[in-house]
């Protein structure tokens, strides 16, 4: 069977949903528009592409699709005139750091969830937390891909959105509750699957409002429907429809 550029798209998600560090395969002659589809997908010189500092939406939707910790900080493919391709990851959470994560989600959650709370309750009690005790970075700081961390927002109590997204994700994923990452071309928030439905949670935006407010912790973007979060008009909630499909209503 001839393959095209969804075929070089699976290899990528499957490599980074394994969580594997390095990957092999050929671009046969089945799959003639292989090596120019790797040239496209990776147009820096060195055919690499850094999380938070490129264009290419394609590559950082792969990354929302899979945990965390299996996301990438940069990731390189190279190639050889006889069609072998190699793809290395280089992740955005160290070991070390995953292990601290892990542990201080644990005591945080034995703090803020209780056993009879229901699923929305708990969803509720980790956005106040992180509303609360992060802050988000305002302007350019020297090191972005590490400060865009749950890392240095559990730790060092500031991050930009993408430390937000992907320290809900972290508590939903160890809660139990289905979510992952959503982004459009300047921002990035969660999408939680609860009671049969697909909801959008952007705890940064309700950071922002909470500090304007000095007052009770913003829910103008939790839990809200995909026609209410367009409804809101913000343009950083611009998505690409054709990616997120389960928002797509028939």
């Amino acid at each position: 069977m001839e393959k095209d550029r969804k075929h070089l798209i699976n290899i990528i998600y499957t490599v980074l949903n394994s969580g594997s560090n390095k990957f092999e395969f050929f671009c046969d002659d089945s799959y003639e528009a292989c090596i120019s589809d790797i040239e496209d997908m990776f147009p820096e010189k060195d055919l690499s592409f850094t999380a938070n500092n490129s264009n290419n939406a394609l590559l950082s939707n792969i990354n929302n699709y899979v945990h965390p910790y299996n996301s990438f900080k940069k990731i390189y493919i190279s190639y050889n005139d006889y069609g072998e391709a190699i793809i290395t990851v280089k992740k955005t959470y160290t070991t070390k750091q995953i292990e601290e994560i892990n542990a201080e989600i644990k005591k945080v959650e034995k703090e803020i969830i209780t056993d009879k709370m229901t699923d929305r309750e708990k969803i509720k009690a980790v956005h106040d937390y992180i509303i609360k005790n992060a802050k988000y970075i305002e302007g350019e700081d020297n090191n972005v891909a590490e400060s865009n961390t749950a890392y240095n927002l559990l730790f060092k109590k500031e991050s930009y959105c993408g430390g937000y997204a992907d320290t809900m994700e972290l508590f939903l994923e160890d809660l139990g509750i289905k979510s992952y990452k959503i982004t459009s071309e300047r921002h990035v928030w969660n999408l939680v699957y609860l009671d049969g439905e697909w909801y959008h949670l952007d705890a940064t935006w309700d950071d922002s409002i909470t500090e304007e407010k000095r007052g009770k912790t913003a829910v103008l973007f939790f839990l809200i429907t995909d026609q209410r979060l367009k409804q809101l008009k913000v343009k950083e909630h611009d998505y690409n429809e054709t990616v997120y499909l389960e928002l797509k209503k028939d």
